[in-house]
């Protein structure tokens, strides 16, 4: 799993897609100011690496609501997974992809806490297992280690030494 390069604690790339039948749209607005939440971005169920990291994720799930995280799915083939336990939508032309991962990555997993802000996440190819080991300490690091410590706070002088920009 590659990390991704996307900022840590800066806003993550907003979006707004349609939700599937019945769905409406899903934006990453509706998820801010209410539950982190871990975004999957997969091909669809057509992929069989897909397919099973979809029933991973199953595996994974109560631990990460039990934390206050959602789970919300986009695919890019245009129908997505049937009997699914969590929203998805269709990410059209791999829109959503190309704003979070580099080019050529086939499964982008990125946090995104319950302020909008891009926390951590990674990008792989199917020929990679999921660390979900790795997937789960850092969705507890920020439902619940975070919140308690206060001070994984952005200052803007971090940015500066660290990208340097303000």
């Amino acid at each position: 799993m590659e990390t991704l390069l996307l900022r840590p604690h800066h806003p993550a790339p907003a979006f707004t897609l349609t939700g599937g039948p019945g769905a409406g749209t899903v934006a990453l607005r509706d998820h801010s100011f209410r539950r982190d939440l871990l975004l999957v971005v997969l091909h669809g169920p057509g992929c069989p690496h897909c397919a099973r990291i979809v029933a991973e994720l199953a595996e994974h799930r109560d631990d990460w609501e039990g934390w206050g995280t959602g789970l919300l799915v986009l695919h890019s083939e245009p129908n997505g997974f049937e009997n699914a336990f969590f929203r998805q939508a269709h990410d059209e032309g791999d829109a959503v992809r190309q704003r979070y991962a580099p080019a050529g990555a086939d499964v982008v997993l990125a946090l995104i806490d319950h302020r909008g802000r891009f926390m951590d996440g990674w990008s792989l190819q199917h020929s990679e297992p999921v660390d979900w080991h790795e997937v789960s300490e850092t969705v507890r690091w920020v439902a619940v280690q975070e919140p308690e410590c206060g001070a994984c706070e952005v200052l803007p002088a971090w940015d500066e030494a660290l990208y340097g920009t303000r």
